[in-house]
């Protein structure tokens, strides 16, 4: 997450196949949300998706209220 909010998420772009899926996930998903890395991600490593799906699930938040 980190290195996606510094502007550096093509590095872990560059070892997405040997991360956990829910760490490649997470740093897509971080802030800044721009709509593009999302969607170029998903055209590109549809494998993910079932990741993604799990991430962006109702209840999944992290947030408390």
């Amino acid at each position: 997450m980190s290195l996606s909010r510094l502007g550096r998420l093509d590095l872990v772009l560059d070892r997405a196949e040997s991360l956990p899926s829910e760490v490649v996930v997470s740093a897509v998903v971080a802030p800044p949300r721009d709509c593009h890395p999302l969607a170029d991600f998903i055209e590109r490593r549809p494998a993910y998706l079932p990741a993604l799906g799990q991430y962006f699930a109702p209840c999944n938040g992290f947030c408390d209220i």
